[in-house]
């Protein structure tokens, strides 16, 4: 994983969001709640990449003095060792079309926090929508974080193989070509 490369202790708790600097993707939410756990808990790291993220984002932070422990990049070409870094994925979208970055989240079986948007609820299993809140509710949404940082679940197994049968692209592209055959 990164966190030697940005120098987070192995022993951190450290939330995560991927997604292009868009106002569909809230970021408006993600930096208000990355900004608030990074102050009030010294073992709680905030990771951030998509296009566009550092260059809008980069000013608030470091007016924050926060540079340190909420982490920004633009596009990066690793994301899977970007999410295995990640305890939490945080994904507050206010609007998606099918939320791709939630399901790469998920296959990783990384525990999320997400909204409780329409297309949230088709991705994920209604086991988990307890996760799902208010895009604009960031206590809600610290909350929720906090609780998955004191279950201490690293990798949720279940999550991942669920996703990865659920989401497989052999059986989803065989079924959407049975369905043009039809």
């Amino acid at each position: 994983n990164l966190r030697k490369e940005f120098n987070i202790p192995l022993d951190a708790f450290v939330v995560g969001h991927t997604g292009r600097y868009n106002s569909a993707k809230n970021h408006k939410s993600i930096i208000k709640v990355a900004i608030e756990l990074s102050k009030k808990h010294d073992d709680i790291y905030f990771l951030m990449c998509g296009n566009g993220v550092k260059d809008n984002l980069q000013a608030t932070v470091e007016r924050e003095n926060l540079s340190d422990k909420i982490i920004l990049s633009n596009n990066r070409s690793d994301i899977p060792k970007f999410l295995k870094t990640l305890d939490c994925y945080y994904f507050p979208s206010i609007s998606e079309g099918q939320p791709n970055a939630l399901i790469e989240a998920m296959i990783v079986g990384i525990p999320f926090v997400a909204s409780n948007i329409e297309p949230n609820k088709e991705t994920v299993p209604k086991e988990y929508f307890s996760h799902l809140i208010d895009p604009n509710d960031t206590e809600g949404a610290i909350d929720k974080i906090l609780e998955i940082k004191k279950a201490n679940i690293k990798r949720d197994k279940l999550l991942s193989s669920w996703s990865k049968e659920t989401y497989n692209p052999d059986k989803l592209f065989e079924k959407f070509y049975l369905e043009l055959m039809a």
